[in-house]
């Protein structure tokens, strides 16, 4: 999964893991054998979650991602070393979520209205017409619009211990805006196509 969604997957985690336990305490029961049960609810998880996803995103944004770094081939300059830094998610606007309990456990999805990230950019190349290195750098803003992060969790009990497990998780992205600012015009191309890129990969599931 790409680099962008594992944040949102990140505060979707969290939640799950808020409000299971706030739920699992609420709905303790002592059997006779001294094992105890946790009842979760759907009704229980729609009553916590908006509240519970709301406070994972404020207290995780802004947030760093990690440097993004290649090396790509345009003509007749040949290999050209290109770099993103200080990738920040600095605003997410949660438009919806959903969350349900079934058969292996509870399926949460989150629709992002729209994601905003600054970044600064930077590349360095050699050519045989220069002796020595060319290099550029700027700063870039993407907002992302339309992203919908799923998340499948298992639930487990065992010798009095809720575990979770991931099963299955997946992303979707709508619309990608780019600004780029600074430095040479004609590479800019190989920016987009270096982001087009990882957002691809974030509609594939992992």
């Amino acid at each position: 999964m790409g680099v962008f969604s594992k944040p949102m997957l990140r505060i979707i985690l969290l939640v799950i893991l808020s409000f299971l336990f706030i739920l699992a305490s609420s709905h303790l029961e002592s059997g006779e054998d001294g094992y105890i049960s946790a009842l979760i609810s759907n009704e229980g998880l729609d009553f916590a979650k908006d509240l519970l996803i709301n406070k994972a995103v404020s207290s995780m944004i802004p947030l760093q991602v990690p440097d993004i770094d290649k090396y790509v081939k345009i003509p007749v300059i040949g290999r050209v070393h290109v770099a993103l830094s200080n990738i920040t998610i600095y605003s997410v606007d949660i438009s919806s979520s959903f969350v349900r309990t079934g058969e292996s456990g509870v399926v949460l999805v989150v629709s992002v209205a729209t994601a905003n990230l600054s970044m600064n950019w930077s590349y360095s190349y050699r050519t045989w017409l220069v002796p020595v290195p060319i290099s550029d750098q700027g700063s870039a803003f993407v907002e992302v619009q339309g992203m919908a992060v799923g998340v499948d969790v298992a639930l487990n009990y065992q010798e009095g211990t809720l575990t979770l497990s991931l099963l299955d998780c997946g992303c979707n992205v709508e619309d990608v805006s780019i600004k780029l600012d600074g430095g040479a015009s004609w590479l800019y191309q190989v920016y987009v196509f270096l982001f087009l890129s990882f957002f691809s990969g974030m509609n594939q599931k992992q």
